[in-house]
């Protein structure tokens, strides 16, 4: 199933973006709830089980930030579409959770993950992004671009450190969304 969305490695911003469109295009929202999920921490350095980037499992992965999509199926509760993820596409929440960020291994509290949630609509029609962050010093691509257009919108400007930043109340240019900590996000999806 995960092969029929688009996917670009290294751009899981835009990756949920586009899994968005695609999905609002078939009417998906009609039938369920949704959140984008901007996963990161204060320091930028978030510990992460189960990527297709880590070498085994058993690794995990530290990411500046990375970013799933959170839905809510009638029949089937809280499903995580994570396109990175080594897990099933889409995953039950409870699963998801528990293996990518308690897989029973103690973390050290400045790569404990914090989540900011956006409705999937919002992150449709706020998210903007002209790829920048994705150069080096040079201007040379960090890592190859989508061949797709970056979803960017003049009004909006660059705002995905908007979406990253997990201040509590950050929320730049109209954005909303709420920050929760991994219990909270347990005690509300699972």
């Amino acid at each position: 199933m995960r092969e029929k969305y688009q996917y670009c490695a290294f751009y899981c911003d835009e990756n949920i973006w586009k899994l968005c469109e695609k999905l609002e295009q078939e009417s998906a929202f009609q039938d369920c709830s949704g959140y984008v999920v901007f996963i990161s921490n204060l320091q930028q350095s978030c510990a992460i089980w189960h990527q297709k980037t880590s070498e085994s499992a058993d690794l995990p992965v530290v990411f500046d930030y990375h970013v799933i999509l959170l839905l809510e199926e009638e029949k089937l509760g809280w499903q995580v579409w994570d396109l990175d993820t080594r897990l099933r596409f889409p995953e039950k929440a409870v699963t998801y959770f528990h293996e990518t960020f308690s897989p029973g291994y103690e973390v050290d509290e400045e790569l404990r993950p914090l989540f900011r949630l956006v409705s999937a609509q919002d992150y449709l029609k706020n998210y903007s992004t002209d790829r920048s962050h994705m150069l080096d010093e040079n201007g040379d691509w960090q890592e190859p671009p989508p061949h797709w257009d970056a979803p960017y919108h003049e009004d909006n400007g660059m705002n995905l450190f908007d979406f990253i930043n997990m201040e509590e109340g950050v929320s730049g240019k109209g954005l909303n969304g709420e920050v929760l900590e991994l219990q909270s996000m347990l005690n509300r999806f699972v």
